[in-house]
């Protein structure tokens, strides 16, 4: 009889089940990820020894402003960056989009790093080195299968500039993965959230490693890439905004109904694909 969780659906039988109870996070997470805590699953969360399961989000180590969750069973993998600010009257939608183009440098960065060169056949003559030495939840502490050395260090692809770690390309199959990469812009409570999403059903999987793989993907070195970079456009669009206010301020007083119009505006979510593919 299956049972499904917050995160897996399985029988059983299943390996994720020798999973102690004193154990109390996935021990592997992606590499620049903190796995999140399990919690009590269900009407048993009182009974010792109970079940618990996941949650569908890991925090960026050293940022916890950046967000990396499934939005539901079966649903997206979304990379969120949340940038905030004390001032988020001061946010338009010509902000928004001033931050677009970053945020799609983004997504095209993960989509040339899911286009991998290796298929299943080389896979299973380099004995399968996604996976982990010792089968079962044991093995999962023993680390890797081989050394990990996926890649030659003259591996290209096009939107991929310099060396990158083995575990951060995914090898492409169906192509599926790699052609639903999508990217947002959004109004948040204190500011503006960047999404990066992957619509495909098992991106969530290769971000978070199974019982029989190692998580793996382009996540965290898209965020050592481009991070830095938004973060800093954010702050100088938030200082350029915050002077303008006070200088209309001055000028026209500091009242609501003798500021201009347009420094109230509320900015629209935008949403696009990668250009050249359908929605």
């Amino acid at each position: 009889m299956p049972v499904s969780t917050d995160l897996w659906t399985f029988s059983r039988d299943h390996l994720v089940y020798e999973r102690p109870v004193t154990d109390t996070r996935w021990p592997v997470p992606l590499y620049g990820f903190k796995a999140a805590g399990y919690k009590p699953y269900g009407f048993m969360a009182q009974r010792p020894g109970a079940e618990t399961a996941e949650p569908l989000s890991m925090t960026a180590v050293g940022h916890p402003s950046v967000q990396l969750a499934r939005e539901g069973q079966d649903g997206p993998t979304v990379q969120t960056v949340s940038l905030s600010t004390q001032y988020p009257g001061v946010v338009t939608e010509d902000m928004l989009q001033e931050l677009q183009p970053l945020a799609e440098s983004w997504v095209l960065f993960c989509k040339a790093m899911s286009g991998g060169p290796l298929t299943r056949s080389n896979l299973r003559e380099l004995g399968h080195p996604y996976g982990y030495m010792t089968p079962g939840w044991a093995g999962l502490r023993g680390g890797p299968r081989g050394n990990a050395q996926l890649f030659r260090t003259g591996w290209h692809q096009k939107g991929v500039q310099g060396a990158v770690p083995p575990l951060s390309v995914i090898n492409r199959n169906s192509g599926w993965l790699e052609e639903n990469w999508f990217g947002e812009v959004r109004l948040a409570p204190n500011g503006v959230q960047v999404r990066i999403i992957n619509l495909a059903s098992y991106a969530w999987y290769l971000a978070h490693g199974t019982i029989k793989m190692q998580a793996h993907g382009p996540w965290q070195e898209a965020q050592d890439r481009f991070l830095a970079t938004l973060q800093q456009a954010w702050r100088n669009l938030i200082r350029a905004a915050v002077q303008r206010r006070r200088a209309a301020a001055s000028l026209w007083g500091a009242s609501g109904e003798n500021r201009p119009a347009d420094m109230g505006s509320l900015a629209r979510e935008a949403m696009w694909p990668v250009a050249g593919e359908a929605a």
